[in-house]
């Protein structure tokens, strides 16, 4: 049976035979995808494990970084804050 006579065969049914043969058909190619998705994914998974991304990344540690960064002296900008509201009030 060819192609062209499964069509002709295919549209000379009832149209609920037709709806039903259409989802089957949706049904299994969407079961095929997902699990085509699913080893995939498994795949693509376990080699991102095997790689050791987080090692090759090499995060820095945040409580050794900032220790560099300088910090300001919160004490003497306070007092020059003061300073300079006294000064205004004087005035």
């Amino acid at each position: 049976m060819n192609f062209g006579n499964f069509l002709k065969k295919l549209q000379s049914q009832p149209k609920d035979i037709r709806k039903i043969i259409f989802w089957t058909i949706i049904i299994i190619v969407s079961l095929f995808l997902g699990f085509l998705w699913v080893k995939n994914f498994q795949a693509k998974l376990k080699h991102f494990q095997e790689q050791g991304f987080i090692e090759e990344l090499n995060p820095p540690s945040f409580g050794e970084e900032f220790k560099g960064f300088p910090q300001p002296e919160v004490g003497e900008n306070l007092k020059e804050l003061e300073e300079i509201i006294e000064e205004a009030k004087t005035k």
